[in-house]
């Protein structure tokens, strides 16, 4: 069991990635495209009718103003996470070196205790502190996806390093703190005592994806504050008939897939390579072509490597080997857990419950998995892009709809006495 069958070779993801059927140059220009399009249009008319342009300024600080008390979170999260390697370390000495204080037996249960007690700890502390200091939805998105990227990272170190103390020999040695902390900072959350590095760092392409993200971060402020909010803002407010709401989620169906593709270029192009070549992290497969993708499954598998990996490492494979190869029951457990925390994230980033996601993703998207590959690849990528359509406009416009409905019909406060 374990990830020992996943390695990790020199990728330059720069360019990105090695397609199958051609590569990604077009997603950074077709993006460009429709952002020159769009935003034209869009300034036109906001001189026209206001006499201003609207490119979601306020927004912007609205979401990042709380980024002070969120670094302290983070460095929070951070400075427990690599406390976890001493921990580590006291245990797997303490087991070997001090039998005859405690038995190694006892030290294995002592450690798991403490391990299972820190882990519960972990997703209260910083789930409360987003919610008691009411964190705008940016900030709280990044801190619990942080707070995701941690827990992934500690579970994969003790997976890969646990048993190399049950069976300590001298011929295997423990992780070191210096292999540690470089594993929470790569962009992988798989744990290798080494990964492949390139020889020096190119600061023009960190200055290149660095630019990307702060350009795409204004993008999505702009297609947030002059399509979607305005679409949404008043529902509560006024009545609405069904064909009006039918009408918000047909309209929202672009910008909401918009506002998917410049997370997805934010994060898992320009964010992970920037990253990866200041850690000098050669590996940079971090997606495949999923826009070339015949079917749902092949999608999954290729939208997201690193997440993919690690499910695939520390879930799949071990549900596999547990249920005697029962492959199926294995692919509902990945997908259960991976909506599972979807949900999670998305709960406390609106501060609200709304398993919209949940049921989408882990119900009728693992569905979709099992859909024989249609013969014709043209027909099964068309069929892929309207089920990311239709379901990303519907999801995007139901979280939406239901924010907006809380802060313009707010429960008011029952007295019991």
């Amino acid at each position: 069991m374990g990830s020992q069958d996943l390695y990790y070779v020199p990728t330059d993801q720069n360019s990105s990635v090695e397609c199958k059927k051609g590569s990604d140059w077009w997603l950074s220009p077709s993006l460009v495209y429709v952002k020159e399009v769009v935003g034209d249009s869009t300034a036109v008319n906001d001189i026209i009718k206001h006499g201003e342009i609207n490119i979601g300024f306020k927004l912007i600080y609205w979401n990042f103003q709380s980024l002070p008390l969120a670094s302290l979170i983070w460095l929070g999260m951070q400075t427990s996470t690599i406390a976890v390697y001493f921990v580590f370390q006291f245990w797997a000495d303490n087991r070997h070196l001090s039998p005859k204080t405690l038995s190694p037996k006892s030290w294995d249960i002592f450690y798991f205790l403490f391990m299972v007690i820190y882990q519960i700890l972990f997703l209260i502390i910083p789930a409360s502190a987003v919610i008691h200091h009411r964190l705008a939805i940016a900030i709280s998105f990044a801190i619990l996806l942080e707070q995701t990227r941690f827990l992934m990272k500690t579970y994969s170190f003790l997976r890969e390093a646990v048993p190399r103390v049950l069976r300590k020999t001298r011929n295997d040695p423990l992780p070191t703190l210096k292999m540690y902390t470089y594993f929470l900072f790569a962009p992988t959350l798989v744990y290798r005592d080494e990964y492949p590095r390139t020889s020096r760092i190119r600061w023009k392409i960190v200055v290149q994806h660095a630019t990307e993200i702060i350009g795409v971060i204004f993008y999505l402020a702009f297609i947030m504050d002059n399509y979607l909010i305005p679409s949404v803002k008043n529902f509560g407010k006024v009545q609405m008939t069904l064909p009006e709401l039918l009408t918000i989620f047909f309209n929202n169906n672009v910008p909401c897939v918009l506002v998917l593709l410049c997370g997805f270029y934010c994060f898992l192009h320009s964010w992970l390579n920037g990253s990866a070549e200041l850690l000098r992290f050669a590996d940079r497969m971090f997606y495949q072509d999923w826009w070339n993708s015949s079917s749902f499954a092949e999608y999954y598998k290729t939208w997201n490597v690193v997440v993919h990996d690690w499910l695939y490492a520390f879930v799949y494979k071990d549900a596999t080997e547990m249920l005697t190869n029962r492959k199926t029951v294995s692919t509902w457990m990945v997908f259960l857990i991976s909506a599972l925390f979807h949900e999670y994230i998305l709960a406390l980033t609106f501060k609200f419950c709304y398993p919209v996601l949940f049921v989408v993703f882990g119900f009728i998207g693992t569905g979709l998995v099992f859909i024989p590959k249609k013969r014709s690849s043209a027909v099964g990528n068309m069929l892929l892009w309207l089920g990311i359509f239709t379901g990303t406009g519907c999801c995007g416009s139901l979280y939406m709809l239901e924010y907006y409905a809380r802060i313009n019909c707010p429960v008011p406060n029952v007295s019991t006495t």
